[in-house]
């Protein structure tokens, strides 16, 4: 997120003085009322804000006016409130609200990208000078966004772990050598062995391997700023630190998780398919008519999520879980491909599934995801892992022809430079 510098603008709308600010490469205005102004004025400043989208009838307004009058009992004269302008990535277009024109919205905490909140504007310190950071501001941390292009073969690379090694072995072959760091996962240990819950895997073929654990004590909340600004940097919607945590680490490591409200599991966990026209109702309320073919996480009551796809409706996390199951698993590629199709479901999870990830990281993504989880929420790892994994998947065998290599790139390579490229790159060597 950039650091950018607050300026003053030219615009005066009836005794209103602006402020403006780049924030997240978005024009903000900082918009300083006056309380004698809102008193005085209500007729015009009703207008602004039916202009500016925030009120749409009267009896919205007089909402506001008793909240904006609420306010002023315990608040200093003077304050401030964000807008947007048109032009900005935020989509906002010119135009007329009963025959005012629109050039903004004022804005809520959400709205700006820097919180959840949207219970109401947000209102700030009417202190706020020109020159000011908008990043210090905000207590915005700076970073740096890399944008990667991937044909869909490269799974391998549809991680920050997969773009690190990719990245360093080409660092080698300048003669820079760097560490490849992975997180450690060296402290996971089980606290308590008080909730276990039983995996029963009927679809082998179509689940390779399944892992689960339970933790339980955990806080559901907001997720600590550092994981919100990284999860905002690559276009996630922070929604809770659980599922937060969840998406983390698929993106850092390549494997998609799933958290189940570990309350709301009846026995234990069945993995496997359904009669046709069975009902399941998904997370975004939409109640789905499922294939036989459809791989589904069960308890013994009935379906809990479509594998590898889509959470069920009433499993997932809410503010009130207090323990869940983590799930981390390797499901058959072309199995979740046509449940995704069936159901027209195009998930960050089912993309990666799709395409083949590393069966050899799913235990490993678990405990990541369970430290995590204790750092941002609390609780207590309260089961061993259940890891269930019948038949281990083979390494896939390549034979690499050295004159191909040639025909194809247009040069040749000693075989040693070439070899050194596929060690960096992590792949084995059986035979030269």
């Amino acid at each position: 997120m950039k650091d950018y510098t607050i300026y003053t603008t030219t615009i005066q709308t009836q005794k209103l003085i602006m402020f403006a600010a780049i924030f997240q490469e978005e024009l903000i205005l900082f918009v300083p009322f006056e309380k004698e102004f809102c008193n005085k004025k209500l007729k015009s400043f009703k207008k602004i804000l039916k202009a500016s989208n925030i009120v749409e009838d009267d009896s919205k307004f007089q909402k506001l006016k008793i909240e904006l009058d609420e306010y002023f009992k315990n608040q200093r004269d003077n304050f401030t409130i964000p807008i947007r302008l048109i032009g900005t990535p935020f989509q906002i277009k010119k135009g007329k609200i009963r025959g005012q024109e629109s050039h903004g919205m004022i804005c809520a905490e959400d709205e700006l990208g820097i919180g959840n909140g949207h219970d109401g504007i947000m209102v700030l310190d009417s202190s706020v000078l020109q020159g000011i950071k908008a990043a210090s501001l905000f207590n915005i941390e700076n970073d740096e966004v890399f944008e990667i292009g991937l044909t869909p073969n490269r799974a391998d690379a549809m991680s920050h772990l997969g773009t690190a090694r990719d990245l360093r072995a080409g660092l080698m072959q300048t003669g820079i050598n760097v560490e490849f760091i992975t997180p450690s996962v060296s402290n996971f240990r089980v606290d308590k062995r008080i909730l276990k819950i039983d995996v029963d895997v009927k679809e082998s073929k179509l689940a390779p391997r399944y892992c689960g654990v339970t933790i339980s004590g955990i806080t559901v909340k907001e997720s600590p700023r550092w994981l919100r600004d990284r999860l905002k940097a690559i276009g996630i919607n922070p929604k809770n630190n659980i599922v937060d945590v969840t998406n983390y680490v698929l993106h850092e490591l390549g494997q998609p998780l799933h958290a189940f409200d570990a309350s709301k599991i009846n026995g234990k966990v069945i993995v496997k398919t359904l009669p046709s026209g069975t009902k399941f109702t998904t997370l975004d309320d939409i109640e789905r008519s499922l294939h036989e073919e459809d791989l589904m996480i069960c308890d013994e009551n009935g379906p809990l999520c479509i594998a590898g796809v889509f959470g069920g409706k009433n499993s997932g996390v809410t503010d009130t879980t207090t323990s869940i199951f983590l799930e981390s698993a390797y499901f058959n590629p072309v199995s979740i491909r046509k449940s995704a199709k069936r159901h027209q479901l195009n998930t960050d999870a089912s993309f990666r599934f799709e395409r083949g990830i590393d069966p050899t990281i799913t235990e490993y993504a678990l405990k990541r995801a369970a430290l995590l989880i204790q750092e941002v929420a609390g609780g207590e790892i309260t089961s061993d892992i259940v890891d269930v994994y019948p038949k281990k998947i083979a390494d896939f065998p390549v034979v690499l022809n050295f004159n191909n290599v040639k025909k194809i790139i247009g040069q040749e390579l000693p075989k040693e430079i070439i070899k050194n490229i596929l060690a960096s790159l992590e792949i084995k060597i059986n035979s030269v």
